[in-house]
């Protein structure tokens, strides 16, 4: 996500740079950041949470006069918090025309995290001049529309759709009409991705007498990774599931797959959903909120109850038409609303806004 935005913002005639808490695999997520844009390693990448953190505060105190160029510092995930904290702390006596202004992108939002997690990450809403959620649930609700919460707002995930091979058409030929129908998703394998939940459905669609052949295809790691597949035994499934493990290159995964099922929040889903609306793959989701009622705008449908979900992925697949009414629509609503660039529209206008604000 941050790849798509940084880029994005620098062909808007932004100067971008890019902040890593710590130095990741350049294939997973930076080989695709514009060359033009520098990166900054804050922290190491010692497996001590702790020593990370002094890492990032040793930074912050040491370059404190190149942050205060900045005119926005966007931050996201724990390590971006702790980094709004400490830059909140080393500028608090600051105007506030003199310095950043600090944004935070919240991801926490719909998973089966502890509930001290949430609470822990809801007081940004109090350290950032911009509180930004990608979703939003029945927690988030009720901080959204207060007055003391008007610095909190939601914008959507984008990507963007010309880095994805294979959109420029939607085949009319489908692969659902193969003899062996293959049902998809990709995440990560982490207690709160919930990953059992996949295995779940498989396991009703397979049992289905009307369903006939079906492969599932799961991509993903994560500490879960051994339990995932132990599920899948224990529903003798392990013939029927192929786990590709950690995904460098999700286009030639979904490639594969005839139908992909998303983890939804509400009426967004994730980036993954996103990359295979855009290369042509019908998607359908499982509801992570439970109290949410799929409405007829949604984007993705959706929802909690796993046998209705597995109902509506044998529908798509006995009706051709229908799965072809489904994937463009959703081709369509992408391209309107989840592209990078929309994405990139909405944040520009949370910063000027911010920067301009007296």
């Amino acid at each position: 996500m941050f790849v798509d935005l940084a880029n994005k913002l620098v062909t808007s005639g932004c100067n971008v740079e890019v902040l890593l808490a710590f130095q990741t695999p350049a294939e997973l997520n930076q080989s695709r950041l514009n060359i033009d844009i520098p990166v900054s390693v804050m922290g190491t990448s010692s497996k001590s949470r702790l020593m990370r953190y002094f890492a990032i505060a040793r930074w912050v105190i040491m370059n404190k006069e190149k942050l205060k160029q900045f005119d926005v510092i966007h931050m996201h995930l724990n390590d971006g918090l702790v980094l709004g904290l400490i830059t909140k702390v080393v500028f608090f006596l600051i105007k506030r025309n003199e310095r950043p202004r600090l944004v935070f992108t919240c991801h926490m939002v719909g998973m089966a995290v502890p509930k001290v997690s949430v609470a822990i990450n809801a007081l940004g809403i109090f350290i950032f001049d911009q509180f930004v959620l990608m979703a939003i649930n029945d927690f988030w609700k009720s901080r959204i529309g207060e007055k003391r919460f008007s610095n909190v707002c939601v914008i959507s995930n984008g990507i963007d759709f010309n880095d994805t091979q294979g959109i420029s058409g939607i085949p009319v030929e489908l692969s659902a009409k193969k003899s062996c129908l293959q049902i998809g998703s990709l995440s990560r394998l982490e207690p709160e991705r919930r990953p059992n939940l996949f295995i779940d459905l498989f396991s009703i669609i397979h049992c289905s007498p009307i369903m006939g052949s079906c492969r599932f295809i799961l991509g993903g790691d994560g500490s879960m990774k051994f339990s995932v597949q132990e599920l899948a035994n224990s529903y003798n499934l392990s013939k029927f599931i192929d786990f590709r493990g950690l995904i460098i290159n999700s286009t030639n995964f979904l490639k594969d797959i005839d139908i992909y099922i998303s983890l939804n929040i509400g009426n967004q889903s994730g980036i993954a959903a996103l990359e295979a609306v855009f290369q042509g793959v019908p998607v359908i989701g499982i509801q992570l909120d439970e109290k949410y009622s799929v409405q007829e705008s949604d984007f993705i449908w959706s929802s909690s109850d796993l046998s209705a979900v597995a109902e509506k992925v044998i529908q798509l697949h006995q009706n051709i038409g229908l799965l072809n009414q489904v994937r463009s629509r959703q081709h369509t609503i992408a391209r309107e609303k989840y592209t990078a660039q929309v994405m990139a529209q909405n944040y520009l206008e949370t910063y000027n806004t911010l920067v301009d604000a007296t």
